[in-house]
């Protein structure tokens, strides 16, 4: 699904630019209140305030979990080719299986990896993934012009924190287990892991 096209704009009047290949033009623009809708300034500046918080979390758990899949798809594809040839050095398989070891459980936090056809609901012991919980966030949000209620604020700051905990751990992942696996692996003539955009 992607990340989030950002929350409505309030009302006000804003410039609209727009610039290609070295031109630029801009057009101003006067965005009306909806006359249904009875929410106070206060009100309207809060929801829209809790909507870019929950659309900023919505885009870092979505670019944490691009990241993740990245990573775990060619680790587990080194894997396969090492089970096929059976020539590489037992540090390389042993390094490339610790990492995905490490990279599992973060990437399972993210989204669930359920098999084709799983319809089951969620088990008990397993928490609501991070990515699709901030997607329904942030839709939540977007159904209704009020400030969030005090259990969406909740929700919103342990969803946040969570979701800044899981992508700390994988750039550190970035940052130090994919460069020092990808050292092995050049040592022995293999190829490298691309780590990919730095998660921020």
């Amino acid at each position: 699904m992607g990340p989030p096209r950002g929350p409505w704009a309030l009302p006000g009047t804003y410039t609209v630019k727009v610039a290609f290949r070295g031109k630029e033009a801009s057009e101003t623009v006067v965005v009306e209140e909806d006359p249904r809708i009875t929410a106070t300034d206060g009100e309207r500046r809060a929801w829209h305030d809790a909507l870019r918080q929950a659309g900023a979390t919505w885009a870092r758990a979505d670019e944490a979990d691009k990241a993740a899949k990245a990573l775990k798809k060619q680790l587990e594809e080194l894997k396969g080719s090492f089970e096929k040839k059976k020539e590489a050095p037992e540090p390389v398989t042993k390094g490339v299986q610790a990492l995905l070891d490490k990279i599992e459980p973060l990437a399972k936090r993210l989204t669930a990896d359920n098999p084709m056809g799983f319809a089951g609901a969620p088990l008990a012991e397993d928490p609501e993934p991070l990515l699709p919980r901030a997607r329904s966030l942030s839709f939540g949000l977007s159904g209704f012009v009020a400030p969030p209620t005090e259990q969406q604020r909740a929700v919103m700051a342990r969803t946040a924190r969570e979701v800044g905990e899981v992508a700390a751990a994988l750039r550190a992942v970035q940052q130090t287990d994919v460069p020092a696996l990808n050292k092995l692996i050049y040592e022995s003539g293999i190829g490298k892991i691309d780590v990919g955009k730095l998660l921020p």
